[in-house]
């Protein structure tokens, strides 16, 4: 039950962040926390087997660079880096560690390589 009010919770956050008009967006207590330019956040869901799938969209007419610093657990942060550009109007899936829904992602986007998300993510990562 947790986990679905969770997992519903990222959803409605996602639809307030497309919609929004700010350049950062915090929605309960710095659960997502985003500066988009083209990449937004889709769906956070199981996927096969007991990984989480979180689920980018590229909403722009040109193809993206993006850099996305996932915490897995409290305290443990993985980045993830597109290896190529998402496509225009293309998706980019995210896996997380075995059967942990993500605490928090953090992202920035870009046509050019992009620097890492603002936060935990600039030093102390596992990659």
């Amino acid at each position: 039950m947790i986990r679905m009010t969770f997992l519903i919770s990222l959803f409605l956050a996602a639809s307030l962040m497309a919609s929004a008009d700010e350049k950062e967006v915090k929605y309960e207590e710095d659960i997502i926390i985003q500066e988009p330019e083209c990449l937004q956040l889709m769906t956070v869901g199981r996927g096969s087997g007991s990984d989480y799938v979180i689920k980018f969209y590229n909403s722009c007419p040109k193809r993206i660079w993006a850099s996305i610093c996932v915490e897995e657990r409290p305290g443990k942060f993985k980045l993830h880096e597109s290896s190529t550009r998402i496509p225009k109007y293309g998706y980019m899936d995210i896996y997380t560690y075995e059967g942990t829904a993500p605490v928090s992602v953090n992202w920035i986007s870009g046509s050019s390589r992009p620097f890492r998300p603002p936060g935990q993510c600039g030093t102390d990562v596992e990659k």
